[in-house]
Formats: C-alpha cells, sequence, structure tokens
C-alpha cells in the first residue's frame, strides 16, 4: 500500500484512536467557531475529517496493513 503522508504513518500507529480522535476534534472546533469561513475552507476541513477517518480505518477496521517504507 502506498504511503501518502506522515498522516497515514501516524494514523497507523494510532490503534486506540486517540490521536485520530484530537486531530478531527480540532478540525470540527475550527469550524465551528465564531468566524465565518469561506465554503473553499469548509470544504477541505470536510474533506480533511473524510480522509483521517477513512485511513484510520483502513489499518483498523479493515485489516489493513502498514506502509511499506519504499512506497510513495
Amino acid at each position: 500500500m502506498v504511503r501518502l503522508t506522515s498522516l497515514e504513518e501516524a494514523l497507523f500507529a494510532d490503534a486506540t484512536g486517540e490521536a485520530r480522535d484530537r486531530m478531527t476534534a480540532t478540525l470540527v472546533r475550527g469550524m465551528t467557531s465564531d468566524v465565518e469561513l469561506s465554503p473553499a475552507v469548509r470544504f477541505a476541513a470536510s474533506a480533511a475529517l473524510d480522509v483521517i477517518n477513512t485511513l484510520w480505518a483502513r489499518y483498523h477496521e479493515c485489516g489493513g496493513s502498514r506502509p511499506r517504507d519504499g512506497d510513495r
């Protein structure tokens, strides 16, 4: 499996889901702040949430394997 970023490595190492939860909570807090966000920023944050949850599930809910060091 191809490693996308250090984010993928961090989510693979996160067997308990604590890091995933911190990442998603940070994004949600930013999206629900009093600051008016543009639709593009909201879309990007929503996409980031999807990526985080998908990558975490790939390794911890679907029996996936760890990315190899040489994969890019």
